[in-house]
């Protein structure tokens, strides 16, 4: 029996507004034989207080990862599973950018965040982390066989991680995914080991051995077609849980 755990979708947007004048310095049209015309302009930049801007981009990188800190990092987006972790963190977020802007003279930063709970849908939640976990696979499958070690390291290490933690609860399948990790980062292992003591990389790639993660990925794709197990946290609308927001211009993310 294969379960998903439940979480919240979180989206995450921040900006720093103000501070930065921009000037369009026209240069011309010019009329080309062909009769296509050409405009030229330059754009000049002028930061008002370079040292506030910096701060206001420190600010915003800093909310950021106090809520990012709390998520996982998956395909889907930021998704938390301790909804009381995730409201602390928005709440230190708005803080620390509100310490920010009361003393700041030009630039403004900007935070809202929106979350969603899921999921209502058994079948849509259990095809798009089935289809997540298809492509994870093939992929670490497809790193580990080149004997690509940061590759191999970065995959395991940021992505598997946060997928693993949709699919905690379950039994079995978890097994095989871990052993498919685990058999990805020893390859990894013995060929760095093996590189650094000279050998060359045809001959370490003919001993490499991808076969639990072959066996991983049927046995996953089995278990979400089978059948799907789905916690459910009560359907609520998406809320806004924080905004600070003034007029200008500025960017985004």
């Amino acid at each position: 029996m294969l379960s998903i755990r439940p979480g919240i979708l979180v989206g995450l947007r921040t900006s720093v507004k103000g501070g930065v004048e921009y000037t369009r310095l026209d240069k011309g049209i010019v009329e080309e034989d062909d009769g296509a015309v050409v405009e030229k302009w330059d754009t000049e930049k002028k930061t008002l207080d370079p040292e506030e801007h910096r701060l206001a981009s420190a600010a915003r990188n800093r909310a950021r990862y106090l809520i990012k800190s709390t998520c996982a990092q998956t395909p889907f987006g930021l998704i938390a599973q301790d909804e009381e972790r995730l409201e602390e963190s928005v709440r230190a977020a708005k803080q620390h950018i509100r310490e920010f802007n009361q003393q700041a003279q030009h630039s403004i930063v900007q935070i809202h965040v929106i979350r969603a709970r899921f999921a209502a849908d058994d079948a849509e939640a259990a095809e798009s982390i089935r289809a997540a976990l298809q492509d994870l696979l093939e992929r670490l499958e497809g790193l580990t066989a080149r004997g690509d070690v940061d590759g191999v390291r970065n995959l395991c290490n940021q992505e598997a991680n946060d997928l693993r933690r949709l699919i905690e609860e379950s039994t079995g399948v978890t097994e095989e995914f871990d052993a498919a990790i685990a058999c990805a980062r020893r390859n990894a292992t013995e060929v760095n080991r093996r590189r650094k003591a000279g050998e060359e990389m045809d001959a370490i790639r003919a001993d490499i051995n991808v076969q639990p993660i072959r066996a991983a990925h049927v046995t996953l794709l089995e278990g979400f077609e089978e059948t799907v197990e789905v916690e459910h946290l009560p359907s609520v609308h998406p809320a806004a849980v924080g905004q600070i927001s003034l007029p200008g211009e500025g960017d985004h993310s």
